[in-house]
């Protein structure tokens, strides 16, 4: 049986063989430098700048061009749900504010006299 050497990693970019000294291991994948950039505008990327899809698609990507969830119809409700409590806490902030400072009707009033 001849030798075979064993199989050398591809670069996901070019599909060229990437070897180990003269490459950027990220993600159990080799890229050669000059592939290792962003797959939507083509600027060079660092182990420190890149950046991966949130919808687990291959490929790296800048911070600039990483596709990112949109906010959804959920993300609005919940935001005015908050709105709509703080609201109320404020109402019901100011209720017990008159409560210890007492009723209108009871304000600058004496509730008992002093004797002179």
């Amino acid at each position: 049986m001849p030798f075979k050497p064993p199989a050398q990693k591809k670069c996901p970019t070019c599909s060229k063989t990437a070897y180990p000294a003269e490459s950027i291991t990220y993600k159990d994948n080799l890229y050669h430098k000059q592939c290792f950039k962003c797959c939507e505008c083509g600027l060079k990327l660092t182990l420190t700048t890149v950046r991966v899809s949130d919808f687990g698609e291959n490929g790296v990507y800048c911070q600039k061009c990483v596709p990112k969830v949109a906010p959804s119809q959920a993300a609005q409700s919940v935001e005015t749900d908050r709105t709509s409590k703080a609201a109320q806490l404020t109402k019901d902030v100011r209720i017990v504010n008159e409560q210890v400072r007492g009723a209108e009707d009871t304000v600058g009033k004496a509730t008992h006299s002093v004797p002179s």
